[in-house]
């Protein structure tokens, strides 16, 4: 008995897929959901080839690309003019407070590399990482595609300075200095990092 996998099926760009099957693949429909226009561009699609098309795959790929640039273009303008070109994004799903700011990319290596804006992630207990983009549209893509989808001015200040962030910059500060928390709060920690663990 092979121990062989079977293949898996691959699309072809002419292959037929009716309506009602892209409407419940969700590799079709993933980044239209998250950019929470999945009902128009179906709506869209129903008024240009009816509700009983069946279109090809490419057919299909190049009316979603077109749709989804077009709402994600409206959606990077909207956020450039509301929020002063650094709008703060929150994952309403995330217990964690989840939530990433676009900014102007500070370091001037990476603007020599093109790359001009920055999507910093942050939780309750701080920063966590960041990535680098060469266009607010493109960061505004990689925030919406990761969840962050609702924005709300003020976030990262209702972060700052609270018990779990406080405490997070210490974590950091430990990992900065080479050492496990444990050492960095007993040889150190100032009396009000230690306090923060009740130390």
């Amino acid at each position: 008995m092979s121990n062989a996998k079977k293949p898996r099926h691959k699309r072809l760009v002419d292959e037929l897929i009716t309506f009602t099957e892209w409407q419940t693949e969700r590799t079709f429909t993933y980044r239209l959901k998250r950019l929470n226009c999945l009902d128009a561009f179906i709506g869209m699609i129903a008024r240009k080839h009816g509700e009983n098309c069946a279109l090809s795959f490419e057919d299909w790929h190049v009316e979603e690309e077109a749709f989804f640039d077009e709402k994600l273009s409206k959606i990077a303008n909207e956020l450039w003019d509301a929020d002063c070109n650094c709008p703060e994004l929150i994952d309403p799903t995330s217990k964690t407070k989840q939530m990433v700011v676009i900014l102007p990319e500070p370091y001037l290596d990476q603007r020599k590399k093109g790359n001009l804006y920055r999507l910093s992630y942050y939780s309750q207990s701080g920063a966590s990482y960041h990535d680098v983009f060469k266009t607010f549209k493109d960061a505004v893509k990689s925030a919406l595609m990761g969840g962050y989808n609702m924005l709300v001015a003020g976030s990262l200040d209702a972060l700052v300075d609270t018990n779990d962030w406080n405490k997070g910059l210490v974590v950091t500060k430990a990992v900065q200095s080479g050492v496990w928390l444990r050492e960095y709060l007993e040889t150190i920690a100032t009396p009000d990092e230690r306090a923060l663990f009740n130390i």
